[in-house]
């Protein structure tokens, strides 16, 4: 199942970030009672507000508070044009930080 691309783990507003944060839970719970063997999500976007490291840390953030029900985190956002999370390095980070398992993040289709 895939999260709806409205979520954004980067943002810096607080408001949209809650709100991605609520949005992740809630679908990951759904995508389990439905069966689904996993949710993917997008990491987001950091804007043009803050900064990409800003934005990873927000990420890691998300993931840290969604850590029980958490599957899996695409590496893209927007096509790849200003995802905080677009390159396998950042992926794995939040991976490491949030998840605790590598094997839970992938770095779905990040550029080489």
């Amino acid at each position: 199942m895939h999260i709806p691309y409205t979520v954004n783990l980067a943002a810096p507003a607080p408001a949209t970030w809650e709100f991605a944060v609520q949005v992740i839970r809630e679908d990951i719970v759904r995508a389990a009672e439905v069966g689904a063997p996993f949710a993917v999500t997008h990491p987001g976007s950091h804007t043009a507000k803050s900064t990409p490291e800003q934005g990873l840390d927000r990420i890691v953030a998300a993931l840290e508070r969604c850590r029980d029900v958490f599957e899996a985190l695409h590496g893209r956002a927007n096509g790849g044009s200003d995802a905080a999370a677009a390159t396998s390095g950042p992926a794995a980070a939040a991976s490491d930080a949030a998840a605790g398992d590598p094997d839970r993040c992938g770095p779905g289709d990040v550029p080489a």
